[in-house]
């Protein structure tokens, strides 16, 4: 992950620290304690690394809500999260945008540039970066990118005039894709960290106007994107810099959208969820391979009604939402809860859902939006946001994450 400290213009890559700063990464300590000025800033790289390379521990600020004064561990990180606090940002219909800051409490922002009655379908956070993707209005590509989530900027769609529906960032690409036409989807991709973007022939005969790709997800151990097509129901597969490729036989789901699983028995887990004939349904495939084995038992109880979205958190938990508030949750994507389960104060279509850090975070019609710690049936809780009749359908973090 790629931080820019103050003014210094280096970026300074974070490895996953061998400490714990799970205090330190508490919103009190960025929000109580001033972050270095003048000079200081610019050794805040320099601090860093040797403390990094050094190894020195953080036992002190684990256990506590503010950093001791003798851990330099602590004091150098919460400098860093008050100047980089976690960001949450959501888009939706009516070219809507949301931001918050802890997922609690949501503000509405001003509509994205160039967007006149049109929606964001897709969106993610890499690299210092939100990119933002959909329709500016009667089906026309939209893609949008913001460094601080409040000044969105416009960009061009190179090779692209459909509406786009999903984005997935991994191996260093922004990989797009989006609604179908004669003969292919839209799709794009970017190599360096979203300043250029290149059409990626992404080239199906059976492709029409009328479809699209459902969803896109990165699977880190294989270094591959895998997609969903709408009108094939048939997963493609490609390496960063590689061409699309059909792997597998049909899932039979339509709706169907795709999440990167846990790592089971040194494979990487792959989960579809969807419906068929109007039922829920979830699937699972092991590495990729395209050969799906359908969840036992099913997502929601089988009751009829179909899923929107889903997310898989690091905490080990699958969430699936749709109509009424419902969730529907599993451990591992091989079983269900067995009956779907409905947020209390809460009656909204979900649309979205997303992990950070701290945990899930889901949102929907009426710009209603929800978070969980834990993804657990019991622990969903409804967030304060302002009266909206727009549709949150794509939700990004900015988490500091060691």
């Amino acid at each position: 992950m790629n931080i820019r400290i103050g003014a210094v213009s280096d970026e300074i890559p974070l490895r996953r620290a061998a400490f714990s700063l799970r205090a330190c990464r508490r919103r009190r300590a960025w929000q109580e304690k001033a972050p270095p000025r003048g000079p200081m800033r610019r050794l805040l790289p320099i601090a860093l690394i040797l403390t990094l390379t050094a190894g020195l521990g953080g036992a002190a600020c684990a256990d506590s809500d503010v950093c001791s004064s003798n851990d330099v561990n602590c004091q150098i990180l919460a400098s860093l999260l008050y100047q980089y606090p976690p960001l949450y940002m959501a888009g939706g219909t009516n070219c809507s945008i949301w931001r918050s800051f802890d997922g609690r409490n949501w503000t509405a922002l001003n509509a994205l540039p160039g967007c006149s009655a049109g929606a964001v379908n897709a969106m993610t956070y890499a690299g210092g970066l939100f990119v933002a993707v959909g329709d500016r209005g009667g089906n026309t590509c939209g893609l949008w990118t913001s460094r601080d989530g409040e000044r969105w900027t416009q960009l061009s769609c190179v090779g692209a005039s459909a509406a786009l529906t999903g984005i997935a960032f991994g191996g260093g690409v922004f990989t797009i894709v989006g609604k179908g036409f004669a003969g292919g989807y839209e799709s794009m991709y970017s190599a360096d960290g979203g300043g250029s973007w290149l059409n990626l022939n992404y080239m199906d005969g059976a492709a029409t106007a009328a479809n699209s790709i459902e969803s896109i997800a990165y699977i880190p151990r294989l270094n591959q994107f895998v997609a969903m097509q709408q009108q094939t129901q048939l997963t493609k597969a490609r390496t960063p810099f590689g061409s699309w490729n059909t792997i597998g036989s049909a899932i039979g789901l339509d709706p169907a959208f795709v999440v990167n699983g846990p790592e089971i028995n040194g494979t990487a887990r792959l989960l579809v969820g969807g419906a068929s004939g109007g039922s829920p349904v979830g699937r699972w495939s092991d590495d990729a391979a395209g050969l799906w084995t359908s969840a036992t038992p099913v997502p929601f109880g089988g009751v009829a009604g179909a899923p929107f979205a889903a997310a898989y958190c690091h905490n080990r938990r699958f969430v699936i939402v749709r109509t009424a508030c419902e969730l529907s949750v599993s451990a591992n994507g091989q079983s269900y809860d067995p009956a779907p389960f409905a947020v209390s104060g809460c009656s909204a279509d979900l649309h979205a859902i997303a992990c950070s850090d701290s945990g899930f975070l889901a949102g929907g019609a009426n710009g209603t939006f929800l978070y969980s710690t834990t993804g657990l049936v019991s622990d969903w809780r409804v967030a304060l946001s302002p009266a909206s009749t727009a549709i949150v359908n794509a939700i990004a973090t900015r988490t500091l994450s060691f």
